[in-house]
């Protein structure tokens, strides 16, 4: 047999089984529920506040006021923005504005560290969302574990809405496949989060979040964050809330 032949039969082997398992932790995993939504949520959202974004995160801004009008909302700006985008978003959410002179280049990795060290409570749980990102749903609140678990970051489920581009909202549905099968796998079904964990509806416990430094020299900060957070003991889950984000 040609060994590239070889190399391609083992490749594709090795996916089938993960595959296989990973599609078993789809049918076993389910969220623990308390029975009571937790109000002890803050809403943070950061970035560049920029005339592009500002279509996408005016529709987040709409469905996090209309669901959970209850819950305080950031918005994290982390380079210098119009005023009048700045006034615009004060309408609906509280403008946390990064200065030029804090530690590390411009990204998100930077502004949830800026927000963690200035408004971080103990006693809150943060879900961090990109600016085009919001739950379709509050399940989540029904799912958070007590304080004194292990457990201190989950994920929801992303689903993908059409954007400028067919094609990336095509591909884009790669990430639900994943977050169903080998996310559920991961950080759901084994508590680790082996293969990482993304951005959008990012939720992080209060007392874990106001201890532990968020990643600020790193493009995947999410996941630098949560394998930070594994080496020091702490466990991971999946929340069964979807998340959409537009393509």
């Amino acid at each position: 047999m040609n060994p590239l032949e070889v190399v391609f039969d083992i490749a594709f082997t090795a996916y089938g089984f993960m595959v296989v398992i990973a599609l078993l932790a789809h049918f076993f995993y389910r969220p623990r529920r308390t029975g009571a939504k937790a109000r002890n949520v803050v809403f943070v959202i950061p970035t560049i506040a920029k005339p592009s974004v500002m279509p996408a995160l005016r529709e987040v801004l709409a469905n996090l006021v209309e669901r959970f009008p209850w819950a305080p909302i950031y918005v994290v700006v982390d380079e210098p923005a119009d005023p009048s985008i700045i006034s615009e978003i004060e309408r609906h959410a509280r403008v946390v504005e990064v200065p030029t002179d804090f530690p590390g280049k411009p990204c998100k990795g930077r502004a949830i560290e800026y927000f963690r060290q200035r408004y971080a409570r103990p006693d809150m749980w943060y879900v961090i969302l990109d600016d085009d990102s919001y739950p379709l749903d509050d399940r989540f609140l029904e799912e958070l574990p007590p304080f004194d678990s292990r457990y201190a970051i989950a994920n929801g489920i992303l689903v993908p809405r059409p954007g400028r581009s067919k094609l990336a909202y095509i591909i884009d549905h790669v990430r639900l496949w994943d977050d169903l099968t080998f996310f559920r796998l991961s950080t759901g079904l084994l508590g680790r989060p082996i293969f990482g964990m993304h951005g959008e509806l990012l939720i992080i416990r209060g007392d874990v979040f106001s201890e532990v430094p968020f990643p600020t020299d790193s493009l995947v900060e999410d996941f630098a964050y949560s394998q930070l957070l594994f080496r020091r003991g702490y466990r991971a889950w999946q929340v069964s809330t979807r998340v959409s984000i537009k393509s």
